[in-house]
């Protein structure tokens, strides 16, 4: 290395510091790694401090251990060695949406009684471009047709389903399915008698059979390594606003508006009052305000910007209490048992 070189991360990786331990988040490539909190100090040094400097400066045992870590950032592609530093800026960690509402959840039963065509219309003109169908029984055929058919006029770009396991529900039948609505991205059959994950590849769509029974919105909240998602959009969100409730609304089974379906609050009965009004409510939108970082526990863990959040299950009364489904503790890097 020259005599003026420095060694800086890559733009799209970002340091995140815990409790116990740091995380390098690699926002490109949607991976992560786990590195001591030792090696971020490394990190902010190396940017203003040349690298020869720095070994100078360095004494004793630390010497190999700077070796290790600059090594480690190099074979990893994580950064890069340059003379200019200064051509490299950092990326904003600035998060903008172009819309009112990004994603919503239509619960649904055999009690339902939704105005399908009303609601698409007004997810549409809220440019949301995410929906989750969520059913706690299983639709007819017809239903579940005419509902995606409802939405091919839309906005809406993105359709996740949960629904009820029944014997027609079949991997054959979801390949057809998803080739007839393009839209569908991601299908979670509940219920069913046996767990298996399936990509149907030519659809570009992820199919998942569970056994486990879904008749209420208990089973939302779990906080899991699997859920991570090392993303810039998640990234940015989880920075200035609540990652889960931001853009968010929800209709429950029985029609009523929510920031989310596992929310004992509701701002009325939809066909009532819209959507679009519902909105534009302060008080609908005061839990979008609410980051990792004001969260209790969250706020000194390294998964905080690549982990959803949950505000509907919570330790305590307290609003900013850690998501009562999480089961990390970043104090001592461990993953422990759930009450």
């Amino acid at each position: 290395m020259g005599k003026d070189e420095f060694l800086i991360l890559y733009p799209v990786c970002k340091t995140v510091r815990g409790a116990r331990r740091g995380m390098i988040c690699d926002l490109q490539n949607l991976s992560y790694h786990l590195v001591p909190n030792s090696l971020i100090d490394i990190i902010d040094q190396l940017s203003i401090t040349p690298v020869d400097q720095l070994y100078q400066e360095t004494e004793g045992e630390e010497k190999p251990i700077l070796a290790e870590y600059i090594n480690f950032i190099i074979s990893k592609r994580l950064g890069f060695v340059t003379a200019s530093p200064e051509l490299f800026p950092p990326l904003s960690d600035m998060f903008e949406y172009p819309s009112l509402v990004s994603n919503a959840i239509i619960s649904i039963d055999e009690h339902s009684a939704h105005n399908y065509k009303l609601i698409f219309s007004e997810l549409s003109e809220l440019n949301c471009k995410g929906l989750e169908l969520r059913f706690l029984n299983t639709p007819g055929n017809e239903e579940l047709f005419n509902l995606l058919t409802l939405i091919q006029n839309t906005r809406i770009q993105s359709i996740d389903l949960i629904i009820k396991h029944t014997e027609f529900l079949t991997p054959d039948f979801f390949s057809k399915l998803t080739g007839q609505f393009r839209r569908l991205n991601y299908i979670q059959v509940h219920s069913a008698p046996m767990n298996e994950e399936i990509e149907i590849k030519d659809n570009y769509s992820f199919l998942r059979y569970t056994s486990k029974c879904i008749l209420d919105h208990s089973f939302c909240g779990r906080i899991n390594e699997k859920n991570f998602s090392p993303n810039m959009m998640l990234f940015t969100e989880s920075i200035h606003f609540n990652n889960c409730l931001n853009k968010k609304i929800s209709i429950d089974e029985r029609g009523k508006i929510k920031n989310c379906p596992s929310m004992t609050n509701d701002f009325g009965q939809h066909g009532n009052v819209s959507l679009i009004k519902v909105i534009n409510d302060k008080n609908f939108s005061a839990l979008w305000g609410i980051t990792k970082d004001q969260v209790e526990i969250c706020q000194v863990c390294e998964f905080r910007y690549i982990c959803i959040d949950c505000r509907a299950y919570r330790s305590t009364e307290s609003i900013t209490s850690k998501p009562l489904k999480c089961a990390y503790n970043p104090y001592l890097a461990q993953w422990e048992t759930l009450n």
